[in-house]
C-alpha cells in the first residue's frame, strides 16, 4: 500500500469536518451539547487511528477523511440507538406509581425484580446446569468450525465485516461465506438465539 507518509495529523479540512459533524450531532439522535466535546475527540482519535491507512493512490485526501468521519458517525448514532441505550425510549422512575389491572397504584419497583430486569436485558442468569450445558454446546460448535472460521467467530464479537475484512486483508464475500458456515453449525448445534 502506498501510504503517503505527509498526513500525519489531522490538517485544517479534518478539523472543520470533524467540528462540524458534531454540531450537526447535537439536539439529534440522543446527543446533547455537553456530548459535542466528547464526540469531536472521539472522531478524531478515530481518524487519527486510520492515518497511517491513508493511500493517495486509492482516493484524495477528503474523501479518505470523509468517509472515516462519515463512517464513524454513523457508528456513534447506531451506538445510540441501540435498543438497551436508545434515547427515545420513556424513562420512568421506579417511584412512581403504576395502576394495575385491577385499579391498584403500585409503585413500579415493585414490578422491577432483578431476574425481570436482567432478562429484559439480555443477561438473565442460567441456572449453573444450564450454564454447563451451553458451554458444552458452545464448545462443540466451536471446534466444528475450522481455525479461520473460529478467528471470524471471535472477532465478529467486537468487530464489524468491513473492521474484519481490512485487518486480515480477507474480501467481504469470503468472509461473509465463512459467517454462513458459523451460523449454519451454531444452528445445527441449537444455538440459533446465539447468533
Amino acid at each position: 500500500m502506498g501510504s503517503d507518509s505527509s498526513r500525519r495529523v489531522p490538517d485544517r479540512y479534518a478539523i472543520n469536518l470533524i467540528r462540524e459533524k458534531a454540531r450537526q450531532l447535537v439536539g439529534n439522535y440522543g446527543f446533547t451539547e455537553s456530548d459535542r466535546e466528547d464526540i469531536v475527540q472521539d472522531l478524531t482519535a478515530d481518524l487519527m487511528s486510520r492515518l497511517p491507512k491513508f493511500d493517495s493512490s486509492r482516493a484524495s485526501w477528503h474523501t479518505f477523511v470523509d468517509r472515516i468521519v462519515n463512517h464513524r458517525v454513523a457508528r456513534l448514532i447506531e451506538f445510540k440507538q441501540a435498543p438497551m441505550r436508545d434515547y427515545r425510549l420513556p424513562v420512568s422512575s421506579l417511584s412512581e406509581d403504576v395502576t394495575t389491572p385491577s385499579g391498584e397504584e403500585i409503585p413500579l419497583e415493585d414490578f422491577a425484580h432483578e431476574d425481570v430486569v436482567r432478562s429484559q436485558h439480555g443477561v438473565a442468569e442460567l441456572s449453573m446446569e444450564d450454564q454447563a450445558a451451553l458451554r458444552i454446546d458452545l464448545r462443540r460448535a466451536m471446534d466444528a468450525l475450522t481455525p479461520e472460521e473460529r478467528d471470524l467467530c471471535v472477532r465478529l464479537m467486537t468487530s464489524t465485516m468491513s473492521e474484519i475484512a481490512a485487518a486480515m486483508g480477507i474480501p467481504r464475500p469470503t468472509l461473509y461465506e465463512r459467517r454462513r458456515k458459523i451460523q449454519a453449525v451454531f444452528e445445527q448445534a441449537g444455538l440459533k438465539e446465539y447468533l
